[in-house]
């Protein structure tokens, strides 16, 4: 998600789609998740995995998931 949020390299199936939080959610959201991401949510989990690559801070917070 970093590299795909910081155009460092993009996945093979990318395409031509440009990079924002909203395109950058529904990608790795319906990729890994399930369900699309929003802008927000992406915003949020940049800035905890930069804290915690910097050594700032622990794990990301994210809802229960359900069934499986």
């Amino acid at each position: 998600m970093i590299l795909l949020i910081s155009q460092v390299e993009l996945p093979a199936d990318w395409g031509g789609r440009p990079i924002t939080y909203a395109e950058v959610g529904a990608y790795i959201g319906l990729r890994f998740e399930g369900k699309v991401l929003s802008e927000a949510a992406i915003r949020y989990r940049r800035d905890e995995i930069m804290k915690r690559l910097r050594g700032e801070r622990g794990d990301l917070r994210r809802a229960a998931r359900k069934g499986a």
